[in-house]
């Protein structure tokens, strides 16, 4: 996902270049807190921000192929 980031100019039409970098981050992030198996060690907020960047996947996963 993240040479996807640096090598693909793809995008959904619904976002601009920012907002989608921000839904990459934030995506690339839950995968990082996921594979390290800490995701029940996390606060209150950071919960929030797994929740939602998990929505951003399942919103943007087929746009993640060309």
């Amino acid at each position: 996902l993240k040479l996807f980031k640096e090598k693909c100019d793809h995008r959904p039409d619904s976002l601009t270049d920012k907002e989608w970098d921000f839904v990459l981050d934030e995506i690339i992030w839950m995968l990082k807190v996921l594979a390290s198996g800490k995701q029940y060690d996390i606060q209150y907020t950071e919960g929030e921000r797994l929740k939602k960047a998990q929505e951003y996947l399942g919103k943007y996963f087929s746009s993640l192929w060309l």
